[in-house]
């Protein structure tokens, strides 16, 4: 845990008491302490395989999105299409993309996109932004700062298509074994 982390929850709970903060300021300020803490007490009775209890999740914010595109004068889309309602079709994608060579499995069954072998078969990667090939600072933001990072990646460039799920995440079965996209 960082300094930083505490540091705010304690200025949180100062707050708290002190002024009265609303419930969700309060929350909002504490759930880099709040939220690992009650992942690990309950994270593992959610059942994966209900997706319904992460599409409740977003769609508060899926709302709150489409009325910002409203107030822009923005048509809403003719259909929604979500993730999780993809499951399959995108274990189906990721294992065409192994069968041609361009991605590799991992050891944890988490699948990566093989930068290298796709560029060896003549096939340009950076095509769109070309000057940001290399950018390390790019790739790590990519990865995600929650990401466990993977010692087994060929390459730092290569990017994950499938990871393999930890307890009370989504997933779905895949034949590199329970994960997600």
């Amino acid at each position: 845990m960082h300094l930083k982390t505490v540091l705010s929850a304690a200025d949180a709970i100062g707050s708290l008491i002190n002024t009265g903060t609303r419930p969700e300021d309060f929350y909002s300020r504490v759930e880099d302490i709040l939220l690992p803490y009650l992942d690990s007490l309950h994270g593992t009775s959610i059942d994966a395989d209900d997706h319904t209890i992460f599409t409740k999740l977003t769609q508060k914010f899926e709302q709150r999105f489409m009325e910002d595109v409203r107030s822009l004068n923005v048509l809403d889309p003719d259909e929604m299409t979500r993730v999780t309602e993809y499951g399959q079709q995108i274990v189906d994608f990721v294992d065409k993309i192994q069968r041609n060579g361009f991605a590799y499995i991992t050891s944890d069954g988490s699948v990566y996109f093989d930068i290298e072998a796709f560029e060896a078969a003549h096939n340009t990667y950076a095509k769109l932004e070309p000057w940001n090939r290399n950018d390390t600072e790019l790739q790590a933001d990519g990865e995600g700062a929650l990401t466990k990072k993977s010692s087994e990646k060929k390459s730092d460039a290569d990017f994950a298509l499938w990871k393999s799920s930890k307890p009370g995440e989504p997933s779905w079965p895949s034949p590199w074994g329970r994960g997600r996209p």
